[in-house]
């Protein structure tokens, strides 16, 4: 594995906060499932998750800037903004129309998706960047930066898939729905999955090697 431009200190905090955050969309994703099974509409479970997309992006964006000076760090970080300000502000006004008890197949529904999907079309650009610098400077933050990115393309996933099928609306309506027979959903925690256990990885490596064996920061 190679383990160039990162001191052991920042692989600690880094790996630490990915597994952080990690593991609050694995728990939060469960604890969503386990709620539409029962026919429960909590948000908690999804402020959880959500907490820990945001978390995990942070840490990734900030581990690669789109060049070495502080206005890389700018830049990347105002680009994950627009991300997050289209994707988690139509998130937000759909949320508002379901509490209004808007059906899927009203076009402010469907403009709330639209604007979701560019939001993790945004997200899933600056972490497929952050793959390719990673892949060549640390194989095992690369290899957590995958679970975000399946993460990422299985919320893209879900969101098209739920325009194509016919009982979209069945998880609006209350029903009880066991979210793990969908494709967008499996995808979704296999990504978390991934991201758990390739960031674990890093964050004991980092634990048990000393810091002149890393490369300088």
């Amino acid at each position: 594995m190679t383990n160039q431009n990162f001191k052991r200190p920042r692989l600690l905090f880094s790996g630490g906060a990915l597994v952080v955050g990690y593991a609050l969309g694995l728990i939060g994703t469960l604890w969503d499932y386990q709620q539409h099974l029962a026919g429960l509409h909590d948000e908690t479970p999804h402020i959880t998750f959500h907490v820990g997309t945001l978390l995990v992006l942070a840490v990734l964006v900030g581990l690669t800037p789109l060049w070495p000076r502080r206005s890389g760090y700018l830049a990347s970080y105002t680009l994950m903004s627009v991300g997050v300000a289209i994707g988690f502000g139509s998130l937000f006004w759909l949320e508002g129309l379901m509490m209004q008890h808007v059906t899927m197949a009203d076009p402010r529904m469907m403009e709330g998706q639209l604007g979701m999907l560019v939001g993790a079309l945004v997200f899933l650009v600056l972490i497929a960047r952050t793959l390719w610098v990673l892949a060549w400077s640390n194989r095992g933050l690369a290899a957590a930066a995958v679970g975000i990115l399946i993460v990422l393309g299985g919320y893209a996933f879900d969101l098209v898939w739920h325009q194509m099928q016919l009982g979209g609306e069945m998880e609006e309506m209350g029903g009880q729905m066991n979210m793990l027979v969908m494709p967008p959903h499996q995808l979704i925690l296999a990504g978390w999955a991934v991201g758990l256990i390739a960031s674990s990885v890093v964050l004991l490596q980092a634990g048990m090697v000393r810091d002149q064996n890393w490369g300088a920061a």
